[in-house]
């Protein structure tokens, strides 16, 4: 979630390990040798928020700093990836928006409606999910601008985060509690086990599908438990979740300011994930900003 707010214990749902298939422990240039390529990845825009520039960003940093970054209201985007796989079916990463029958955000009541009240509504998740069953939703983390569209989530659906993302006390205030339960119950929430990870690189990783098409990688920092993802289908693709919100961190290398809960542990995050993309020229999205062939991003500080 993009507001951070004094450390209190926070209800978290019921968890259930997530039992995968063993992986075997290999390079990322073995893992790109042997793509899916009938996987597919879409990337769509399902609303747009309003947050702060010095959240965004860390504008202490030298960089930013020697850029001129300074704090403003900067729009980001709510994305939903949609992950379509011949075998085992649709998954996407986050949730994007969802709304009730009178076309509001649905479930979003309370304190979450006041953080939220000034969300745009482009498409919500039942538009962009259409007919297709949903086998499954993968959380970059746990925030609320990534779990809001879960009203358009089927109950009983595997909900996936990362090792410890749920059970941590202090990243939100207690305030927002009911409203977490109200967007979750039902839901079948898992948690990746760090046992059960396999090293690659740098990274602590598990393949989800168990044939090297989505690997989920351990990036730790915005949150405990923060993912990023690779879709591996002959053009991989690099999902960084919020270790970037923006492409002028992403560019360079400079991590979230106020948003993020470890800014030492999310830098290192964010520099193995460039150091990932570099070394294999792969496609990137970064948390809040849509891909360069959408629009062309501006710095999170600078002038409109």
């Amino acid at each position: 979630m993009l507001l951070l707010l004094s450390a209190c214990t926070v209800w978290h749902p019921p968890l259930s390990g997530l039992m995968l298939e063993p992986a075997v422990p290999m390079t990322w240039d073995d893992v790109f040798a042997h793509p899916v390529e009938s996987v597919t990845l879409d990337s769509v825009v399902s609303g747009r928020w309003v947050a702060q520039s010095k959240g965004l960003i860390n504008l202490d940093h030298p960089d930013a700093v020697a850029a001129g970054l300074k704090n403003r209201d900067f729009p980001i985007a709510l994305t939903v990836h949609v992950i379509d796989h011949p075998r085992k079916g649709r998954w996407i990463v986050d949730t994007g928006v969802a709304v009730d029958e009178d076309g509001d955000l649905a479930n979003i009541q309370g304190l979450l409606g006041s953080v939220l009240s000034n969300t745009e509504i482009l498409t919500p998740l039942d538009e962009i999910l259409g007919e297709a069953p949903l086998n499954g939703v993968l959380l970059t983390h746990k925030h609320v601008d990534h779990v809001m569209g879960m009203g358009d989530v089927k109950k009983g659906t595997p909900i996936v985060g990362g090792p410890g993302e749920w059970g941590q006390k202090g990243a939100e205030n207690a305030l927002l509690r009911k409203g977490y339960k109200r967007l979750l119950k039902g839901h079948d929430v898992r948690e990746l086990r760090l046992e059960d990870a396999v090293e690659i690189g740098e990274f602590k990783t598990w393949d989800l599908h168990g044939d090297g098409s989505v690997w989920v990688l351990y990036t730790p920092g915005h949150t405990p438990g923060s993912l990023s993802f690779v879709v591996n289908n002959g053009s991989p693709t690099l999902l960084v979740g919020d270790s970037s919100h923006t492409w002028w961190g992403w560019d360079n290398g400079v991590e979230p300011g106020g948003y993020t809960e470890d800014s030492e542990l999310n830098r290192a995050s964010l520099h193995a994930l460039r150091r990932l993309a570099e070394a294999h020229d792969m496609r990137v999205e970064v948390g809040h900003e849509e891909h360069f062939s959408i629009t062309e991003p501006q710095s999170p500080g600078s002038a409109e």
